[in-house]
């Protein structure tokens, strides 16, 4: 027997996806401070505005012109600019372009999707996002291994999810985890509605508020093997989705920072996968990023939403999940369970 979602109700209100102009500026006092730039020298300051100045016009351009990204820019592309930190002479340049590219891209715009159609809208402008049910946690190895029982997986992604415990989110592709969100009535959520979830009315950097706090979550990889929990001694694990009461979001959603990133109905992703080091944790982990898939994107879990509450059998999906297998028959489905709300 399938292991019942806990769904939440999640109301409609306005919201503020991506950072508002405070909040911008805060977290660019937050970078600037980690490099010290109030020790820079009169070169490294000339330089870094130099190359702000002709690259902020063409970042934005890549945001809001997404299907035509080839445009004349003065200083070098921008990989060249951005490898102008990996010389000794400018070691801080990396980071602090890095940032300023962030949020220059996020205040021209960020995507907030409708089910089933992407669209683009300015970043730090109110919209409305009406009101819909969202599983409380990730989907697990409990709630899914029905579903992969009667629709079997490829060997090997079989293999991957038995390795998780029970009460462990399970990575799938894309396709995979639409076609369950379907099998159950609902779907894969849009980036604005996790979002939404994830921050609050308020707009809050993470789920639990505003400061970060790198023991609220799953964040192995930015915890050094000397001051990790011993279930995080091993490199690369997953934990439980209740394993951090701590950090449940202002609408009582667990889990939607560290652990998994989670699939979006756009094929992107939320959550934080593999960057570089340096990278700064307490800023890539913000659920403000939707981010594209790595080439091999077996490393995502998801949960599911539903627009209604609609308290009846669900019809099953009627077709392997499988990559392969894209052809939706619906049909009468004796595995089909009741969700409680």
């Amino acid at each position: 027997m399938m292991k019942k979602i806990d769904w939440v109700k999640i109301p409609e209100s306005e919201f503020t996806p991506a950072f508002s102009q405070q909040q911008i500026k805060r977290i660019r006092q937050k970078a600037y401070q980690m490099v010290n730039f109030d020790n820079w020298t009169q070169d490294e300051e000339a330089i870094l505005n130099d190359y702000l100045a002709n690259m902020r016009p063409y970042w934005k351009l890549l945001e809001t012109d997404p299907k035509n990204k080839v445009r004349p820019y003065l200083k070098g592309t921008p990989d060249e600019v951005l490898a102008l930190g990996s010389n000794n002479k400018y070691p801080n340049l990396r980071f602090a372009l890095t940032i300023e590219r962030e949020l220059t891209q996020m205040e021209a715009i960020t995507e907030a999707s409708e089910p089933g159609r992407v669209k683009r809208v300015a970043a730090a402008k109110p919209v409305t996002v009406k009101s819909f049910y969202m599983a409380r946690f990730p989907v697990t190895k409990a709630h899914g291994q029905p579903f992969f029982d009667k629709y079997p997986l490829e060997e090997i992604h079989q293999r991957q999810i038995n390795r998780f415990e029970q009460n462990d989110p399970i990575p799938v592709e894309w396709e995979i985890a639409k076609q369950y969100c379907e099998w159950i009535g609902g779907r894969l959520p849009t980036a604005l509605e996790w979002e939404y979830a994830a921050r609050g009315p308020e707009s809050l950097f993470y789920p639990w508020g505003n400061e970060w706090d790198p023991l609220r979550g799953n964040f192995y990889r930015t915890l050094a093997m000397s001051v990790r929990p011993e279930h995080l001694k091993s490199a690369g694990s997953v934990t439980p989705v209740d394993g951090y009461p701590n950090s449940v979001s202002p609408f009582g959603i667990w889990d939607m920072v560290g652990n998994l990133p989670e699939w979006l109905d756009s094929y992107r992703h939320k959550g934080q996968t593999q960057r570089e080091h340096h990278d700064p944790a307490w800023f890539y982990f913000m659920p403000v990023f939707n981010n594209e898939p790595d080439p091999m994107p077996g490393y995502i879990g998801f949960r599911p939403v539903k627009d209604e509450w609609e308290p009846q059998l669900w019809s099953g999906f009627g077709a392997a999940a499988s990559k392969k297998a894209f052809s939706r028959v619906w049909e009468n489905d004796e595995d089909a369970v009741y969700d409680d709300l």
